[in-house]
């Protein structure tokens, strides 16, 4: 993987060789710059080649004349050295950003410079957090991010629209293509520029991520259109009108307009949890009798933002002739009389900022 002191470094070398051309005429120099005394050996440009290869430089070097030329510059040792301080902390030898360091390894070692991260095998899958099945999901396990697997729901939008149909993702207020197989709402969200380009793997075109198992072009990964662009939530620097915008195909960036329309891919942390409503309450219970409920067991999610939790509770079954209402369905341990024999069917949601947990019911039993 070239990285950002590779590059730099390349440079050097070019600009040394040109300038060893012009200097000396298309010939070798014969000496070096050093004023007489001191260390007199002259580094040859595969001194430094091997040097910036991490190698040790090799023995036999051609050494000077016994006296030289006054210092009218650095010399070519002065520029090695200072190549040596470049790789100890300075501005060309600091690592990717994470996003980049995930990029896959390329198929030649860098030597003593960063290495890429080894892509997973498989590298996608199909399932949640447990590691159950959920067709719905594509999970990357070189991330660990969820993306929707048939992200053709959201339509194509402009950027408004995506954040709208984030919140009706969330909502469970999507058509059910996007929630097909399992999927659950919650936690959805456009992605950043850096977490879509995560995806891709560059040996594969049209598109430009891999199958399921890393080892070919990934056709059947996503239910996606590949040659359209799609949604970044990153904002042009200086052009807040502007966002980033991403092909699939060939993994292309460019910038549109918010008002200009695109597809969304919308990703998730690969650790949501969704809500998990519990009940608590004693049964059997006497005819008549108060009965108290208790939602505060119901487990939180792990990504709410610090949302507040709201419950809503509803007597979904009451036997005949019952007048039995809740004191009041939003509170966590809300009351209901037991007017008459027989079962009482109680269900509670529980909400965490903008998703819901699945439904989650008790049976009462009057006596």
């Amino acid at each position: 993987m070239v990285t950002f002191k590779t590059l730099g470094k390349a440079c050097w070398l070019a600009g040394l060789s040109a300038m060893l051309i012009i200097f000396s005429g298309g010939t070798s120099l014969a000496g070096t710059l050093d004023p007489p005394g001191g260390d007199q050996s002259m580094p040859s440009l595969t001194d430094i080649y091997d040097r910036l290869s991490g190698h040790e430089v090799g023995a036999g070097a051609p050494t000077s004349p016994a006296a030289g030329p006054q210092a009218t510059g650095h010399t070519l040792k002065e520029v090695l050295n200072r190549v040596d301080a470049q790789g100890t902390g300075g501005p060309l030898d600091q690592p990717f950003p994470p996003h980049l360091a995930l990029v896959q390894r390329m198929p030649y070692p860098d030597g003593r410079f960063s290495p890429g991260v080894a892509i997973p095998t498989p590298r996608f899958s199909e399932t949640d957090p447990s590691g159950a099945a959920n067709p719905g999901l594509v999970r990357d396990h070189l991330t660990g991010l969820e993306w929707l697997k048939h992200p053709v729901c959201m339509g194509s939008v402009n950027f408004a629209g995506a954040g709208q149909g984030i919140a009706d993702l969330n909502a469970g207020l999507k058509d059910a293509t996007c929630f097909a197989n399992g999927t659950n709402p919650g936690g959805w969200r456009i992605p950043t520029l850096f977490e879509i380009l995560s995806l891709f793997d560059f040996r594969y075109y049209n598109p430009v991520y891999s199958n399921y198992q890393g080892n070919a072009k990934g056709t059947d990964t996503f239910d996606v259109n590949f040659s359209d662009y799609y949604w970044t939530s990153v904002s042009v620097l200086g052009v807040t009108s502007d966002r980033y915008v991403v092909t699939i195909d060939g993994g292309s960036i460019t910038r549109n307009g918010i008002l200009l329309t695109n597809n969304l891919l919308p990703v998730r942390s690969g650790n949501f949890v969704a809500p998990v409503a519990a009940i608590s309450a004693a049964t059997p219970v006497s005819t008549n009798a108060p009965v108290s409920l208790n939602g505060s067991s119901s487990s939180l999610p792990n990504n709410t933002g610090g949302a507040t939790a709201t419950y809503k509770w509803k007597l979904t079954q009451v036997p005949a002739g019952s007048a039995a209402v809740l004191s009041d369905p939003t509170l966590v341990n809300p009351t209901f009389v037991a007017d008459r024999a027989g079962s009482y069917i109680v269900q509670l949601v529980v909400n965490f900022g903008t998703w819901d947990s699945p439904p989650a019911t008790k049976t009462i039993v009057a006596q």
